[in-house]
């Protein structure tokens, strides 16, 4: 998404501003003591100043996916009504209920606890349900079978100097895993909060919240679980404006339901994705990331979205991606996301204050539709553009790219469908883009330079803002405008010379202009392409093809 000057001044002003609660809530209390130890495992975190990729076989340590405990050792806790102070290094099983309180971790700094959840159900009016004020580190596990339920009612009232705002709030790591379920409604604030580290490596979460549903300042790790998420801000999100480094988000598998008013998963530094489902309904991206985002492999499908997936850097190697958005689809920007800073009033008008004018770009009509081919510029013989005629900002942004070198991906885009400020390369995978239907954006739209020297890239959509991959190709490319629109669901056909179909698909949108990639197409060779009731035969004469005349 192209972000306004205004915006990013906004949020430097919200940042800095700050506020304070004075009142102290005030609730009956339990310290509990023990001397039960646990055996301590390593964990790994990253210290450099930039990240190129994160290694998954270091992101988790043995400690975080062990469900197991040993009763026997354990200290067993029957909540009745009161906050607990746990203080020591152990295992906690905890069950009962709170109605308004909260369990609290204020131990040594290099203490290890964990907290079993067996059927509890804590509720803290203003305040967190768990709070970890102080340890090394706290798994929390959900015991096998039992459902667990975590919520606040009003706004947070400060107990101390920690600015505690969400229905589990940790100062430092916080792991949780498990066999059982975890609900979280949090009516105020976040669903779960770590200043740390924030991991899930199993069980089942539903989490309900009037801000982020999972925030970690360091990271947010998942290795698999259930995870449901309805949140009016982000639904995941990790920010760190201290290191460069952290502020990242690690998905490796599960399955994860997520539903925002801002984004879905958005994050400071790196987005990683190798694996699990990921399902994303949302009013802002699906998937942000102010540096890096990399998709290794999983399924993620972007059922609603303003832009779907959006990074500076973008490196797409395996998966399947399917992607609906009313604005980009796939976009590469050094632009930094900004919703995540503003206020509950401001986030209803995000959409429509983050958007860049699109400059030098031609007003689409008002009912979307395509004007009379008659009346759209040709593009230039060999597919590039000058730069102002390219989709989005005029300036080339050096460090932005896309890089699609595998996986299967679909896309149906109001906006520009592949769009990147600075360089396209797609060397494998198969990409469809479907869409725009106005003329004031482009199926693929580059400020710098677009390559392609394998896979196959499909986009059908509008002709106006139209592009086709550069001379420095290595593999054939064919931009084609047709004489007229053609609707929904007509079918194209690519034969070579012989006869012998090698290509068909059926659009999405309507469209009216087509670029076709494949390493069937090849220089000195003749094709026919049939759309509808339209046929047109081109000659390759060069690896890359685009259509200058204007057909009546």
């Amino acid at each position: 998404m192209k972000r306004k000057l205004a915006i990013l001044l906004l949020t430097a002003l919200l940042a800095i501003h700050t506020t304070a609660c004075s009142a102290t809530a005030k609730t009956s209390s339990t310290t509990v003591n023990t001397t039960n130890s646990q055996t301590t495992s390593q964990t790994t975190s990253t210290n450099s100043t930039a990240i190129d990729a994160l290694d998954s076989a270091i992101l988790f340590s043995k400690k975080d996916k062990e469900i197991g405990y040993d009763e026997k050792t354990s200290k067993t806790i029957k909540l009745n009504n009161e906050s607990v102070t746990i203080r020591e290094e152990g295992t906690y099983i905890l069950s009962g209920t709170i109605t308004n309180g909260q369990v609290i971790v204020d131990a040594p700094k290099e203490a290890k606890i964990t907290l079993v959840l067996d059927s509890v159900t804590i509720n803290n009016d203003t305040s967190a349900a768990i709070y970890v004020k102080q340890a090394d580190k706290v798994f929390i596990t959900l015991a096998k079978n039992s459902i667990n339920t975590l919520s606040n009612k009003s706004e947070f009232v400060a107990i101390d100097d920690n600015n505690i705002d969400g229905v589990i709030f940790s100062k430092d790591d916080l792991t949780l895993n498990g066999q059982g379920k975890l609900i979280i409604n949090a009516n105020y604030g976040n669903g779960i909060v770590s200043k740390d580290d924030l991991v899930i490596t199993s069980g089942d979460y539903e989490i309900t919240a009037a801000n982020h549903g999972l925030q970690g300042k360091d990271n947010v790790k998942i290795s698999d679980g259930n995870i449901t998420i309805k949140a009016t801000k982000d639904a995941i999100h990790s920010e760190n404006s201290d290191d460069t480094s952290l502020g990242y988000v690690y998905i490796g598998g599960g399955s994860l339901n997520l539903t925002s008013g801002s984004d879905a998963i958005d994050s400071s530094s790196i987005v990683q994705i190798d694996n699990g489902t990921i399902n994303i309904t949302t009013n802002d991206d699906g998937i942000h990331s102010d540096g890096r985002l990399i998709i290794n492999g999983g399924k993620i499908n972007i059922l609603q979205s303003n832009e779907g997936l959006e990074g500076e850097k973008v490196d797409i190697t395996g998966g399947e991606i399917n992607v609906v958005s009313k604005d980009d689809g796939l976009n590469a920007t050094s632009g930094s996301s900004t919703t995540n800073t503003q206020t509950q009033n401001n986030s209803q008008s995000s959409e429509s204050t983050q958007k860049q004018s699109k400059k030098d770009r031609p007003s689409p009509p008002q009912d979307g539709q395509m004007p009379d081919a008659s009346s759209r510029p040709a593009p230039p013989q060999g597919g590039q553009m000058p730069p102002h005629m390219g989709g989005g900002i005029d300036e080339v942004q050096e460090n932005s790219y896309i890089n699609i070198s595998g996986g299967t991906i679909s896309i149906k885009a109001g906006g520009d469908g592949v769009d990147s400020n600075g360089n396209i390369t797609v060397s494998g995978g198969t990409t469809y883009v479907y869409g725009p239907t106005n003329d004031g954006n482009g199926s693929l739209d580059y400020n710098k330079a677009a390559t392609i020297s394998s896979g196959t890239f499909i986009t059908a959509g509008s002709s106006g803002m139209a592009q086709n991959f550069g001379t420095d190709s290595t593999q054939g490319s064919i931009l084609l405008n047709l004489s007229s629109s053609k609707n929904e669901g007509t079918k194209v056909t690519v034969t070579d010379s012989s006869g012998k179909t090698i290509l068909t698909f059926t659009p999405e949108t309507k469209y009216n202009s087509l670029l076709i990639s494949s390493p069937d197409i090849k220089q000195g060779e003749q094709y026919t392409i049939t759309a509808g009731d339209e046929t047109q035969t081109i000659e390759m004469t060069s690896n890359i093809y685009s259509s200058n005349e204007r057909h009546r």
